[in-house]
């Protein structure tokens, strides 16, 4: 009896999306800007590394991201889900967790 099991929806893997990753990142940044975590300023964001843990294209969803922005000792978590932008508030741990579940229960193999 199948009327209960869902199916999973199709997952497209976006991590090799170069143009889609620096959109996000610029747009992580400005909010960066804006709640005054960095000026705009040469210095500033001289040094600045990024990590995506995942950045997914889920059918009926949508874009999915988890990422982080590393500048100095200070590290900043971002999402992106359902059209959104969002500075979270957790750990590495968190993001770490975070990634390894949704890359498994995606089946995200690269």
């Amino acid at each position: 009896m199948g009327l209960f099991k869902k199916k999973k929806p199709s997952v497209k893997n976006l991590l090799s999306d170069r143009q889609l990753k620096e959109n996000l990142l610029d747009t992580a940044l400005s909010v960066l800007v804006n709640q005054q975590e960095l000026s705009l300023t040469k210095e500033d964001f001289t040094g600045i590394e990024a990590e995506f843990g995942y950045l997914l294209m889920i059918a009926d969803h949508g874009l999915e991201a988890l990422f982080k922005i590393k500048k100095d000792s200070a590290v900043y978590y971002f999402a992106a889900q359902q059209g959104k932008l969002m500075l979270l508030s957790i750990n590495e741990a968190q993001f770490q967790s975070t990634v390894a579940y949704m890359l498994d229960y995606h089946k995200v193999t690269d």
